[in-house]
């Protein structure tokens, strides 16, 4: 494949991504689109006016990636095209079960964090955060940090692949979730190869400089 013209087509006209002011299920898409310094439109929806937009959206979900006439949806989906084209997806299907499996792991742990962060009923979210804390993380995070290792600091294929970008993104914003509803405590620590994945992905020259931008942006 011929990354730079792949680059260059979709550079013509503009693609967009349409989502909330939020990080949430885009944020890996924008770390994928920094990765390749991409160009594009941010389309920013209000919650006030999500109802009367939903029903212009394929599915009446978002994000939703416009690219050379095409409006691609759901998150993950958008996420795999973008690494694949950018060469981080893998050369067989096994690779590329390889790569989606753990991509589904770390769908399954934001969607865990998620659930807990948005209960409302007190006696419930105690129970979640007891089963988080001490059931689900130490298994789930136990088996990337396991994966990661025998990967030498990647989550699939012993190189850089769109599942390590998609769980420096999902790390990045669920990070400050569990560390400010949890006592200070860093969801990654004590698991030393899933840290190094996120300080190798957020030192990718593009996506170090995308962040520092951002963040200035933000302050």
């Amino acid at each position: 494949m011929d990354t730079a013209r792949e680059l260059k087509k979709m550079q013509q006209p503009l693609p967009s991504l349409t989502y909330f002011a939020v990080p949430g299920l885009a944020e890996p898409i924008r770390w994928l689109l920094a990765y390749g310094d991409y160009e594009y439109l941010e389309n920013s929806i209000s919650f006030d006016i999500w109802g009367d937009y939903k029903e212009s959206t394929p599915a009446g979900q978002l994000p939703i990636f416009k690219v050379k006439g095409k409006v691609l949806h759901q998150s993950m989906a958008i996420s795999r095209f973008l690494g694949t084209i950018q060469n981080l997806a893998g050369n067989t299907p096994m690779e590329n079960w390889e790569i989606d499996a753990a991509v589904d792991t770390v769908t399954d742990l934001r969607l865990k964090i998620v659930a807990w962060s948005v209960e409302t009923d007190p006696e419930r979210k105690d129970r979640l955060a007891y089963t988080l804390q001490n059931e689900f993380l130490p298994e789930f995070l136990g088996n990337l940090e396991r994966q990661a290792e025998k990967n030498h600091g990647h989550l699939a294929l012993k190189k850089i692949t769109w599942a390590d970008i998609v769980f420096a993104a999902t790390d990045h914003f669920l990070s400050d979730v569990y560390t400010s509803a949890f006592g200070g405590t860093e969801l990654l620590s004590g698991y030393p190869n899933l840290l190094s994945i996120v300080r190798s992905v957020r030192n990718i020259p593009t996506i170090k400089r995308w962040l520092s931008s951002r963040d200035h942006e933000l302050s």
